[in-house]
């Protein structure tokens, strides 16, 4: 690689890092952890999506999400809503 190649890597780092750092204190300041604020910015970005849909997403276990919800719903920070069922296929 080149040193330009070189320097664009670590410049990327280096941004990706102050981003993570930034996250951690909003999410102090805020009192939420990194898992919370994960799952906020999901919500702020992709809208509706179900608890399994950030699980696989965030890779962590459904049980970690639904309690991640519980809280942030607690703090009115989100509402659940159910989902519908599906209809049955006729045949």
């Amino acid at each position: 690689m080149s040193t330009r190649s070189d320097d664009a890597l670590i410049a990327l780092r280096k941004i990706q890092r102050m981003t993570e750092l930034a996250s951690k204190r909003l999410a102090q300041t805020a009192g939420l952890t990194p898992s919370q604020m994960t799952v906020l910015r999901m919500l702020n970005e992709q809208g509706e999506i179900s608890a399994g849909r950030v699980a696989e997403a965030t890779q962590l276990k459904h049980a970690t999400i639904t309690s991640l919800v519980d809280k942030l719903e607690a703090r009115g920070l989100i509402a659940r809503r159910a989902r519908l069922a599906e209809p049955a296929a006729c045949g």
